[in-house]
């Protein structure tokens, strides 16, 4: 039968409730007729949503697979959406070239998703995120892992030393810190190869491990995103503080205007405290 799905046979959104969250495929999912997705043989309308969504098992059919959805489609093209999924499934058409990563058929969004399942076909060159797209189609921040795959726009080949990096995680969570996707990296757990959505494992930041690193790096642990020190906007009595450190610098004896406040200097170590009303 058509329409086959690891949690739902077909997400057909015509009210804004009609969305799949938080699930996750490890059975297997074939059928001897069309639409087989790890998680939904169609993901479909105006207000259809599969987000934060894995697949681990595989996925078969004569014609139309895919690793989340088989199609991301509908009457109104634009508003199917996929986001913050990932694949790692094998994925296989048996009979055509209909075989996608993370969907086959796309007229709708897939944004932040990422497949490292082996995708093959019997035609062509197979699609490790989506083979074919139309319409208002907007493809934006999708990762796999390198092969022997066709490329299409919005999808981009990484190694998987970059995705063991947690370079991949940081690049899902649209270039964040602490976003959905997490990654064991270098606290003390067993490490991730691959970028998860499971809170239990860490959050992923990028920047520099202090004041004086060289070299900024994906890590388990609060980074600065800048190199360097940054300093605080220094007062006549405020001094400048680094913001990462505590590092103090030195007083501006020029500024004397704060949020709210005007200091009035009457000599070099004393200020007098106006308030702003006594500018007007």
């Amino acid at each position: 039968r058509a329409y086959v799905g690891g949690i739902c046979g077909n997400n057909y959104g015509y009210s804004a409730d009609t969305i799949i969250r938080n699930c996750y495929n490890t059975g297997t999912v074939s059928t001897a007729d069309c639409d087989a997705g790890g998680i939904s043989g169609n993901n479909s309308r105006k207000y259809a949503l599969i987000e934060n969504c894995c697949n681990f098992g595989s996925v078969t059919a004569v014609r139309i697979a895919g690793g989340i959805s088989a199609t991301n489609t509908g009457n109104e093209w634009k508003y199917a959406t996929i986001r913050n999924c990932y694949n790692s499934g094998s994925v296989n058409c048996t009979t055509t070239s209909e075989a996608g990563g993370i969907v086959s058929v796309n007229f709708g969004t897939i944004k932040n998703c990422y497949n490292t399942g082996e995708v093959t076909c019997a035609k062509e060159t197979p699609a490790p995120i989506y083979r074919s797209g139309g319409g208002d189609n907007i493809v934006e921040n999708n990762y796999y892992l390198e092969g022997n795959y066709t490329t299409r726009n919005g999808t981009e080949a990484k190694t998987a030393e970059q995705f063991a990096s947690g370079e991949i995680a940081y690049l899902l969570n649209e270039s964040a810190n602490a976003g959905v996707f997490r990654q064991n990296l270098d606290n003390g757990n067993k490490a991730d190869a691959f970028p998860v959505l499971d809170n239990s494992h860490g959050a992923v930041y990028f920047g520099y491990e202090d004041c004086y690193a060289t070299e900024s790096k994906y890590t388990n642990y609060k980074v600065n995103e800048t190199q360097g020190h940054k300093f605080s906007e220094p007062t006549c009595v405020d001094v400048a503080a680094c913001i990462y450190c505590g590092l103090k610098d030195e007083l501006d004896p020029d500024n004397h205007i704060t949020t709210d406040t005007y200091y009035k200097l009457i000599d070099d170590e004393t200020h007098e405290l106006l308030k702003s009303e006594l500018l007007k």
